[in-house]
């Protein structure tokens, strides 16, 4: 499990968890992106099969480690600090107070100075790592819809053959071929300056739809659906800007 995120955007900063190997631009459509994992392994530990995971070492500072462990009273599990740190890259209001400085360096993340809205926090970026992993349990029957011949091809072109209609259905070809239950916030959602769902279905224009594919489009939007619920959550809790560091 790894955290992407960029030192550097010339548009919006973004940040994504992934298993799997990484493009380099990734969660920005004009820098390089960088890894940062959530483990690391020794020098020395054997590279075939499936690694031990007791032989795994967290990849954050012993400092940051003591610091909060001294702040809450026991030290953080790393999933908790990197489910905190996602919450704190999602967070609206987080964005649009350092936009101009997430633009030219790293992430500065700010911790509480209780456990409590830590602990709440983390939880909240718990559940967003889970939906972009689309590991989400409610992604196993995602609400978001297909109607209409899945054996017509997508529409081709990059501007026409994807439009969405006010009744939240995405229409991706002139045979009726269409995605329902998809909000304009959520067609329109983007990462990094990839504007997610319509990158996906560019990539496969004039394609035939495999039945995994149509699957898949589903849970990504409905993943992306309860994103958005996410954040306003994470907005209301409120990073506590004023009283952390």
């Amino acid at each position: 499990l790894a955290l992407l995120a960029s030192r550097q955007a010339r548009g919006e900063p973004g940040a994504l968890v992934t298993r799997w190997i990484a493009g380099h631009k990734a969660v920005s459509a004009y820098d390089v992106s960088s890894l940062f994992p959530l483990y690391l392994y020794p020098e020395g530990t054997p590279g075939k099969g499936r690694r031990d995971p007791r032989a795994r070492i967290p990849n954050l500072a012993p400092g940051l480690l003591t610091s909060l462990a001294e702040r809450y009273g026991e030290v953080p599990s790393p999933e908790e600090i990197l489910g905190y740190v996602y919450a704190v890259l999602y967070d609206p209001n987080y964005r649009a107070r350092y936009r101009k400085l997430l633009r030219g360096e790293f992430p500065r993340i700010p911790f509480p100075r209780q456990r409590a809205p830590f602990l709440h926090l983390a939880a909240l970026g718990a559940e967003l790592i889970g939906l972009h992993l689309l590991a989400d349990r409610r992604l196993l029957d995602p609400a978001v819809g297909v109607k209409g011949d899945a054996r017509q091809p997508l529409g081709s072109g990059l501007q026409t053959f994807v439009r969405h209609w006010g009744r939240e259905q995405l229409d991706v070809n002139d045979q009726g071929l269409a995605f329902t239950g998809i909000s304009y916030a959520v067609y329109t959602y983007d990462i990094g300056g990839h504007p997610v769902l319509k990158r996906w279905l560019r990539t496969r224009c004039g394609r035939v739809l495999l039945p995994a594919e149509i699957l898949t489009f589903r849970r990504i939007a409905a993943a992306l659906t309860f994103t958005l619920e996410v954040q306003e959550k994470i907005a209301e809790a409120g990073v506590g800007l004023g009283d952390a560091s």
